[in-house]
């Protein structure tokens, strides 16, 4: 009975939690400024991605990546 209920609610809860996002994300470019709409836009979901990058590898910024990346590969 549970296992039912979590498999009915858990897909809405996930395309809820994304439909969010979207919404929030079209509300940012139809509100900025022309020119930089893209950037304020995926603003936020660029700063999470990097947020859950540094968490993950301990690296921040694309050029920590870059290092880091080549740390793997001469192994």
């Amino acid at each position: 009975m549970v296992g039912q209920i979590v498999e009915l609610v858990l897909p809405i809860l996930i395309a809820a939690f994304w439909g969010a996002i979207a919404v929030g994300i079209l509300i940012r470019f139809t509100r900025a400024k022309k020119g930089k709409r893209i950037r304020t836009a995926t603003e936020p979901v660029v700063a999470a991605a990097e947020s859950y990058q540094e968490n993950l590898i301990g690296k921040t910024g694309m050029q920590n990546l870059n290092e880091a990346s080549d740390l793997d590969q001469s192994k």
